[in-house]
């Protein structure tokens, strides 16, 4: 494999693989301390990524040392993009969201993601509005769409009963731009009850939003963990009656899925992948992005109804547990790997 070792999503695939009892060597610029697979670092990518042709010859070193099966690169416009330039075959290329919805946004920048995405025997993607997005830059590529479930902790030891006290949503995604957190304290200033909302992550934007919540006077009803344990936000997500995306762009949302498999009911926005794993009016609520008057109704609507959020939490479990658990994704990506490896 060759991705980012420092990524979570990078390592669940590759600690899965090695879990099915497949040698797997990952190639990457970051380290992966303690890793249950072999890890070789990369030197780092070089701005303007000249050192493209230094990095492809490493990949091409590694493969005819090792004689894999097949080569799978994370993150075409990146990764996907060394292993191409390396000529090993045969070739995944997994595509993450930015690498195709945000990467080109130039001339050149879409000429190379099309070079990548053509020298990829598969192109694995997580949801359907990817696969879409996809075909604009390799138009009859054998694109397939391998959701990322959840592990099987997080259906486990369901909550017997809501929580007491004040309205308490939850959010654990990284502190960025991207993800709306500025509109969700917009409209959580705007509730006439008692609230708490829990941020589970880090990230860029983080000054920001804090100076936002002092600004809007909510400061005090903000809890900023920084990153914690999967089993922390389990048990945080067990204390909170709904979880709220209210991301600008999102490809896909394992983090909705982890709160759905809790029981929390999710409101999010209806753009990007958002629509393929919240089913509005079933399992949560869908908001136009952008819009703090709509996601502020989704918030009072289950604010007020406890019914509705027993309901909805039920049947997001109950989808997670029928489409999106990781053995199932694992088991999907390996029949690709076999049918790559046949060929």
């Amino acid at each position: 494999m060759v991705g980012d070792a420092g990524s979570i999503h990078m390592r669940r695939w590759a600690a899965g693989m090695a879990g099915r009892g497949h040698v797997v060597e990952v190639l990457s610029e970051r380290r992966w301390d303690d890793a249950p697979v072999a890890v070789e670092l990369l030197p780092p990518f070089v701005r303007g990524r000249l050192n493209l042709p230094v990095l492809a010859a490493r990949v091409r070193d590694a493969a005819r040392r090792m004689h894999p099966d097949l080569v799978h690169a994370h993150y075409a416009s990146s990764y996907g993009l060394i292993a191409a330039l390396s000529r090993v075959r045969p070739l995944i290329v997994s595509v993450w969201g930015g690498d195709v919805e945000v990467f080109p946004r130039n001339p050149v920048n879409r000429q190379v993601l099309s070079f990548t995405l053509r020298q990829a025997a598969r192109i694995a993607v997580t949801s359907e509005h990817l696969r879409t997005v996809t075909l604009r830059y390799a138009p009859g590529a054998p694109v397939f769409v391998i959701p990322w479930g959840v592990d099987e902790e997080w259906l486990q030891a369901p909550r017997a009963t809501e929580p007491q006290g004040p309205f308490t949503v939850v959010n654990n995604k990284h502190l960025e731009p991207t993800y709306g957190l500025d509109l969700l304290l917009t409209a959580m200033a705007g509730l006439d009850r008692p609230w708490v909302l829990w941020l589970l992550g880090s990230g860029a934007a983080e000054r920001d939003l804090r100076q936002e919540a002092e600004r809007l006077g909510v400061a005090d009803r903000v809890r900023w963990t920084g990153q914690v344990s999967p089993a922390r936000v389990r048990a945080i997500m067990d204390d909170a009656h709904a979880a709220v995306f209210p991301s600008r762009r999102e490809s896909f949302s394992v983090a909705t899925l982890e709160a759905s498999a809790r029981g929390l009911p999710v409101i999010g926005t209806r753009t990007g992948g958002l629509p393929e794993v919240i089913a509005d009016g079933v399992t949560g609520m869908l908001v136009p992005p952008g819009d703090v008057g709509s996601l502020r109704g989704a918030l009072m609507g289950l604010a007020g109804d406890a019914g509705l959020r027993r309901r909805m939490g039920a049947a997001g479990r109950e989808m997670v547990r029928e489409r999106f658990r990781w053995a199932d994704s694992l088991d999907q990506v390996l029949r690709l790997y076999h049918e790559v490896a046949a060929t």
